[in-house]
């Protein structure tokens, strides 16, 4: 199956930033907003019978359908092109499973998506790349306004908006970003980056959130409790992220000792000699390219890395390259690879 995908073709807008544009621009990947709703007087997607969330998933598309987006049954949609969906930050792990009476809208440009059934009834996502965290509130806050339009969101005035999970009730907003940190983790000098966050009231976790992303990636975030206090968690956010851009800068501009120069030059020679490579093995030595790039020492540019990472997720690769047995994902990963970087001669350690 293939759905007109070609290897490198583009990459997701949460990787669209240009890496190429200082030492430290891939540190600040992008920034998310997500807020959950509820239709008032409908059960939970947790509680809600077929009856219920065929009548849910019809009144939310009704909602959406005016506002131009594209759409897509994710209950019939091919498991790849599900896990695309999920590797672009379109929809969540939950839903690459195939979910009855689940639909995605999304934006061509891939800046806001609508999930609809997922753990709330709409999810609704605004992405932008880079240091973005205020455009990205305004984008999601914009989308809400016109979806709540046409239908009432359940709210009450002790516990504010109702959300499945009932920590996530009140804004039921996430505030995020994605950061690069391959220095910092290399030099394992992470402690202060997650004391200071915590001091912040803010999170750090793996990749996408709900679960883990690999190639030294990090989701910074808070949860505001009220939407009274989106300022101060956006503002908390931020400045999270300034520190952590200071940690990583800091540790960029160390002399590498030998054991992290080993490491970047084994990661090189793995990519380009390797015969077969797991998705979490690229990512985390394609991140080690980057840094390398970064400081100098290879001749590929940190953007065609990314771009390397990007169709290296096992739902891009299914597209673009259509394996007839998963098993070969593996040696076609690093096929392409190779094909990538066969010109490269330069990759000094010194």
């Amino acid at each position: 199956m293939n759905e007109g995908k070609n290897f490198g073709e583009d990459v997701p807008l949460w990787l669209s930033g240009d890496w190429d544009e200082s030492d430290f621009s891939d540190i600040v990947v992008s920034a998310e907003v997500k807020i959950n709703r509820n239709i008032a007087g409908w059960p939970f997607a947790c509680s809600s019978d077929a009856r219920d969330a065929k009548e849910i998933l019809r009144l939310a598309e009704d909602a959406v359908d005016g506002l131009g987006m594209l759409d897509v049954d994710l209950e019939s949609a091919p498991i790849a092109l599900r896990m695309f969906y999920r590797e672009r930050r379109l929809i969540s792990t939950s839903l690459a499973y195939g979910i009855p009476f689940t639909k995605l809208f999304y934006e061509p440009d891939e800046s806001s998506s609508v999930a609809i059934n997922e753990e709330d009834h709409i999810r609704i996502r605004h992405i932008v790349p880079g240091f973005g965290i205020q455009a990205a509130i305004s984008g999601a806050a914009a989308l809400e306004a016109a979806i709540g339009e046409s239908v009432d969101f359940a709210n009450s005035k002790e516990f504010g908006y109702l959300t499945a999970c009932y920590a996530e009730a009140g804004s039921g907003m996430r505030i995020s970003a994605l950061v690069h940190l391959p220095a910092l983790v290399l030099w394992q000098e992470g402690t202060q980056l997650s004391s200071y966050a915590q001091s912040r009231g803010v999170s750090i976790s793996g990749g996408f959130g709900d679960d883990i992303m690999h190639g030294n990636f990090f989701h910074v975030y808070a949860e505001p409790d009220r939407m009274e206090n989106v300022g101060s968690a956006s503002k908390a956010v931020e400045d999270v992220l300034k520190f952590a851009v200071k940690r990583e800068k800091k540790c960029r501009r160390q002399k590498m000792p030998d054991d992290i120069m080993h490491l970047l030059g084994c990661s090189f020679g793995n990519l380009k000699y390797g015969y077969a490579t797991e998705y979490a093995a690229a990512a985390n030595q394609i991140s080690c390219c980057i840094l390398a790039s970064k400081l100098g020492l290879c001749n590929i540019s940190a953007n065609r890395w990314k771009t390397l990472m990007a169709w290296c997720m096992p739902g891009h690769l299914m597209l673009a390259t259509n394996p007839d047995d998963v098993d070969k994902l593996e040696a076609g990963r690093a096929t392409k690879i190779r094909e990538a970087i066969s010109g490269v001669d330069k990759f000094r350690l010194e």
